[in-house]
Parts: C-alpha cells; sequence; structure tokens
C-alpha cells in the first residue's frame, strides 16, 4: 500500500497564519517567506524522496514502472541535496552547472539503454509493439494503418498518436507511454470507447473534457460504452514533465 499525505489549501493558510504568529511574538527565528527563499532546496529533496519512494514501492508490487525513474528522482534528491547544504553551512565541491546538466542527460540516457527489460511490456500478447527512445518524436498516423498494442518509453522529446483515420480491429487496443520530460498527443475518433489513466508530476493533462494542471495530476476515465465495446482504446500515460492531451475529433 502506499500512503499519500496531502496539506489543502487551508490547512496551509492555517500554518502559515500560525508561523507568521509566532514570528511577531518572538517564538521563530525567520517567516514562512524568509524561511522558503533560504531553504527551498529542502522541498526538492522533499519531492524527490516521496516519488522515490513511490516508484520503488510499485516496483515491488509489479506495478509498471522502470529504473530509470528511480534513477530520475535518485538525481533530483542529489541536486536538492547539492543546494541544500552550502546554506546549512556545510561545505561542497563547487561544480559548474555547465557540467551539471550534461551529465544529467547522460545519466537519463544510460538508464534508459540499460534498465531491466522486464519493464519493457505491460501486455504478454506477442503482438506488443515496444519502442524506447532517449532524444526524440514518435509520431504515428495516416491512412489505412493498423492500430496495435504499442508500448512507447521515452526521455526527452513529442509522442503523437493519431487513430482518426486509423484501422482499429475488434479488440481493446492499448497505448501505453512512459517519458521523463515532453509532449504527449492522441487523436481518436469521435465514437471510439475510451478508458484513460494519464499522470504527470509536474505539467497539464487534458482528456475529452476534463482537464489539470500543477503538481502530481492524474485523470482516470472511461466513457459510458466502453465495457460492452468490442472495439475500444486503453491509454496508460505517466510523465515527469510535461503535457498529456487525449482528444476525440469528429
Amino acid at each position: 500500500m502506499i500512503l499519500e499525505y496531502r496539506i489543502s489549501g487551508p490547512w496551509l493558510l492555517i500554518i502559515i497564519g500560525l508561523w507568521h504568529l509566532l514570528f511577531n511574538l518572538g517564538l521563530v527565528p525567520i517567516t514562512p517567506w524568509q524561511a522558503f527563499i533560504n531553504y527551498w532546496p529542502a522541498l526538492l529533496i522533499w519531492y524527490g524522496c516521496k516519488n522515490l519512494f513511490k516508484t520503488i514501492a510499485r516496483k515491488k508490487t509489479s506495478l509498471a514502472t522502470s529504473s530509470s525513474s528511480i534513477v530520475f528522482w535518485l538525481v533530483i534528491l542529489l541536486i536538492g541535496s547539492y543546494l541544500l547544504l552550502p546554506r546549512l553551512g556545510f561545505n561542497v565541491i563547487t561544480i559548474s552547472w555547465n557540467l551539471i546538466w550534461p551529465s544529467l542527460l547522460i545519466i537519463i540516457g544510460l538508464s534508459y539503454l540499460f534498465k531491466e527489460q522486464s519493464s519493457t511490456k505491460i501486455n504478454t500478447s506477442d503482438t506488443v509493439k515496444a519502442y524506447r527512445s532517449v532524444i526524440g518524436e514518435f509520431n504515428r498516423g495516416g491512412n489505412g494503418w493498423v492500430a496495435e498494442d504499442t508500448y512507447l518509453e521515452f526521455a526527452a522529446g513529442s509522442v503523437k498518436f493519431d487513430l482518426t483515420r486509423a484501422i482499429i480491429p475488434e479488440q481493446t487496443i492499448t497505448l501505453d507511454i512512459t517519458g521523463t520530460v515532453g509532449d504527449i498527443v492522441i487523436y481518436l475518433p469521435e465514437n471510439l470507447p475510451l478508458k484513460a489513466h494519464c499522470y504527470t508530476a509536474i505539467g497539464d493533462i487534458k482528456v475529452l473534457h476534463e482537464q489539470k494542471s500543477g503538481f502530481e495530476n492524474m485523470i482516470t476515465l472511461e466513457t459510458p460504452d466502453y465495457a460492452s465495446a468490442t472495439r475500444k482504446v486503453e491509454i496508460i500515460s505517466r510523465l515527469k514533465v510535461g503535457s498529456i492531451s487525449v482528444r476525440q475529433i469528429g
């Protein structure tokens, strides 16, 4: 079981108000804003820890995840620690950002190249098509192509599926797309039954008429005719940073 704790808007206002009250009474040395300015990397560490533990828990329960996700959140933890330690008075080795950002690209790329093969498919059928890409674009569309179960994983880039003119067999077509940074756009025929589970850590999601943006966004949707339909599509998409859009075109 994965436990999550969220602070709602009213509780956040109460905490900030109490903190300011304690500051005005001389019981704490700094205001919430001063604490944020001085120690904001602690939020990066907290966010990285939360998602790292969540990813490990999913892996232990055999839910679809990959080693690249673990590496990504470990890198976030390292960056947060590197930024926070000097603010707490600890000495750290000075590293130029000109060295850091290329190293991050290399780490993410290597994690995709050497990740475990067991995480590359969510369907045991031999008809599943699996693709991996470090950086680039993936487009599938046009007239007369046959839609099929597809698993796609990428580090950075854009993905576009256009099923509006595809041949859709009488079965459930599963599109499972996982990315680190980028955009996912999927166009569907207007009356095609749909089941969707979409998630972004940071970014925007729009599935038909539902939309969310910000942090930790998730939309789970199933059209009323999905369960009884023989020709239908299931979309599973996850992004660390970016946008996901699923639209029906009439």
